[in-house]
């Protein structure tokens, strides 16, 4: 998967459950041969990000693997077929206990709860929820001294309270801890600020749940792959019941801002090119000047193939899909993460990508089947054939979607759910696609 790159990074949002799917998704990454070389990511994608950095690459899907079915203990058992016209309301239940119950080695009510009136709380106090166990899973399942060790570069983004500005904690520069990882999901009012070098910091997904720009601000002078995998969808049909109001306003809110990055990427690369054209004129004398000096950075900006790999989402699932740890949803959200990589793959040779400016292309994936084709090369960072979103009929069940009951990938989900979704083989034709992003 690296012929051609530099290097090779991943992208993770926040998205609390859903991030089962990152999990899937990079075990069809593994599947692909693609190592890693930098990590990004926010909120739950920043425990995901930890799970990965801080395992040899031998043991991170074990790891993951073991993180996502400690927190879905609480609701195992996987409901048979028949249970499916009351898929939606069992996964109210579960969400509905995660809110009174707390989420097993995650988070715990607080108790008591903080009051509004009641004035000098500590900041650790003011949240709903504790996420101590959170700290104590981290300890167990991440290896951070071998992530001081920055063989796989790790950045974690959050936000400062104080000053209200995005910050990052790049193992490059920090030594990363247990508490660097709850401050990137500490999501407010459920969670707590966590105090980090004498500052306390919420969730990153508060300021944005999408770190491209972060990579590109800090991307060095080479050719990089950056698999986004984006949880939450942007586009969408106009909501129809309450449910779909809620639903849809957490994938608006915590979707991927791309056509912002794309701006910027686009308006980076036009002044990457003027800068070039300029210092071509310059004379040799100039070639030493500290202003020219200064404009550097702006010169050696690598250039990025960008594969965004989107959750086109389950048919069942409702406005809670974000704190609905079932252990039936859990396994299903990473099979289609899985399956997901393994369609992109088979498929990335015929596909076309998106030109953003001279540095960078996108590959929106997974392709064909339930999902429209990738925007062809014109210059639009973005197509208007960007398949809906799942949609609920009034009897709760969903129209026209790739996760429709009784369709035939629903029924491969549901398998793969009930078995865990174990490794497979990788053939030989996935061997030979290796490397199918062109640089």
């Amino acid at each position: 998967m690296k012929r051609g790159f530099d290097h090779n990074i991943l992208l993770l949002q926040g998205g609390g459950a859903l991030g089962a799917y990152q999990a899937g998704a990079y075990e069809g990454l593994v599947e692909a041969g693609m190592p890693l070389d930098w990590v990004v990511g926010i909120s739950i994608g920043a425990i995901n990000a930890a799970l990965i950095a801080g395992n040899p690459p031998g043991r991170r899907v074990e790891r993951l693997r073991e993180f996502w079915e400690r927190v879905s203990a609480h609701a195992p058992l996987i409901p048979p077929p028949c249970f499916d016209p009351v898929r939606s309301m069992l996964n109210q239940l579960s969400a509905t206990s995660s809110l009174l119950f707390g989420v097993p080695n995650f988070f715990n009510p607080r108790v008591p709860a903080p009051s509004f009136y009641v004035p000098n709380e500590s900041p650790e106090r003011l949240s709903y929820y504790d996420t101590e166990p959170l700290r104590n899973t981290l300890e167990e399942l991440v290896d951070f001294e071998l992530i001081s060790r920055h063989e796989v570069r790790l950045s974690l983004g959050a936000v400062s309270l104080r000053t209200g500005q995005s910050h990052y904690f790049d193992n490059h520069n920090t030594r990363i801890g247990p508490d660097h990882v709850r401050a990137s999901g500490a999501l407010p009012p459920g969670l707590p600020p966590v105090e980090v070098d004498d500052d306390y910091y919420w969730d990153g997904g508060v300021v944005s749940n999408t770190p491209l720009m972060y990579v590109l601000e800090n991307l060095p002078r080479m050719r990089a792959l950056v698999v986004q995998l984006d949880i939450f969808r942007r586009a969408g049909d106009l909501p129809q019941d309450m449910d779909e109001v809620l639903r849809r306003n957490l994938d608006i809110r915590f979707s991927s801002r791309m056509p912002l990055s794309d701006g910027g990427i686009k308006k980076l690369a036009e002044m990457k090119a003027a800068l070039t054209r300029l210092l071509a004129k310059l004379p040799a004398s100039f070639k030493n000047d500290p202003d020219v000096q200064k404009l550097a950075p702006v010169r050696n900006v690598g250039e990025m193939t960008i594969a965004r790999l989107t959750n086109r989402g389950l048919s069942h699932a409702g406005f809670s899909m974000d704190y609905e740890f079932s252990r039936a949803t859990i396994n299903e959200l990473w099979a289609a993460g899985l399956e997901d990589v393994r369609r992109s793959m088979a498929s990335i040779e015929s596909m076309r990508p998106t030109e953003i400016g001279c540095i960078a292309r996108l590959y929106d994936l997974p392709p064909g089947g339930d999902s429209a084709p990738v925007a062809q090369s014109t210059g639009q960072p973005e197509s208007e054939s960007e398949p809906r979103p799942p949609r609920r009929s009034r009897a709760g069940h969903l129209r026209s979607t790739p996760y429709q009951g009784g369709s035939p990938r629903s029924k491969r989900l549901a398998k793969a759910a009930a078995r865990q979704v174990r490794p497979q083989r990788v053939s030989t034709a996935g061997r030979r696609r290796r490397g199918a992003f062109k640089p």
